[in-house]
């Protein structure tokens, strides 16, 4: 099982040597990469440590990008294989939630105005 454990060294993947350096690495550091929230969206990108890839896979899969909905059931999760890769998921996630509650606002206005012109 050591042989899917890993640690960040700053910026560097290293394998963790046993499963107490791994047990300790994760109790000390913070494995939160990144963390945005617009609204009732999280966007949240960790360091998970653990070899999540199918055996199949020669790189492993190491930090998860994951997408909930406050109060929802609703929850979307990818994986990367490292930090850089992790980061560059998770600005293109963040920045696909931005360009979308912008265009529910604006279809939400639209609506409205609609809606006001059959009112009036």
């Amino acid at each position: 099982m050591d042989e899917w454990l890993y640690i960040l060294d700053g910026e560097e993947v290293k394998k963790a040597s046993c499963l107490e350096e791994w047990n300790r690495w994760m109790a000390e550091n913070n494995a939160i990469v990144s963390y945005d929230s617009i609204e009732d969206i999280v966007v949240c990108t960790a360091f998970v440590g653990r070899d999540f890839a199918l055996p199949s896979r020669e790189n492993p899969l190491l930090f998860r990008t994951d997408i909930w909905i406050v109060d929802h059931a609703y929850q979307c999760a990818a994986r990367t294989e490292t930090l850089a890769e992790a980061q560059k998921l998770h600005r293109g996630v963040l920045g696909e939630v931005i360009k979308r509650r912008h265009q529910a606002l604006v279809m939400a206005e639209a609506e409205v105005r609609r809606i006001m012109k059959g009112i009036n």
